[in-house]
């Protein structure tokens, strides 16, 4: 990972560390998150969303515009949603001690930028579950040194036919883990 990324990963990881040690749930906000109407509302209802997910994406994923979603229930004036893929950026979430110690656990070697790992719902079992309308975006004008390249070196064959195949081997598990979500989800809801 580049230097922007580690620095990025530690912050996170410590107040992971501080909501388990706190023994309750937290907001996790970035400095350039922007908070819109609707956040006022999902503090007020924040103690039922702690209650029902251990992680909660306040923010738009800017992975995939307008992500559709599978809607879970309603709280408050929101929709919960479960996403078939994650959120990228870490702009804000709401997160439970259970949730944060999973992280944890998970995050003992740090391979990938926060938001990838975060990302993995596949490997760790922490749902991608967001809310719409969000309460919070990315404030887009700020520079942001997080993802600057550390070199112009090029990729060697080896690395992009490696990275590509690890790529394929994420969706496939995606896509396993989500049709089992699903399945569970239409058996349990009868």
């Amino acid at each position: 990972m580049k230097p922007g990324q580690l620095g990025c990963f530690a912050s996170h990881y410590l107040l992971w560390e501080k909501c388990v040690a706190g023994a309750t749930p937290i907001i996790i906000l970035e400095d350039d998150a922007i908070l819109l109407p609707t956040f006022v509302p999902f503090i007020e209802n924040s103690a039922t969303f702690a209650n029902h997910y251990g992680l909660v994406w306040m923010q738009p994923s800017r992975k995939i515009a307008n992500q559709a979603g599978y809607s879970l229930e309603k709280i408050g004036p929101f929709t919960v949603k479960k996403f078939a893929k994650g959120f990228s950026g870490t702009t804000g979430y709401l997160i439970t001690p259970q949730t944060a110690q999973t992280f944890l656990n998970y995050t003992a070697e740090w391979l990938c930028p926060v938001d990838t790992t975060m990302d993995r719902f596949y490997d760790h079992n922490v749902e991608s579950i967001g809310i719409d309308p969000v309460c919070i975006r990315q404030e887009d004008e700020l520079p942001s040194f997080v993802n600057r390249p550390a070199s112009n070196a090029k990729r060697s064959l080896q690395d992009i036919l490696r990275r590509e195949y690890a790529d394929a081997e994420d969706n496939v598990r995606r896509v396993a883990h989500n049709l089992a979500f699903f399945i569970k989800r239409q058996f349990t809801s009868r």
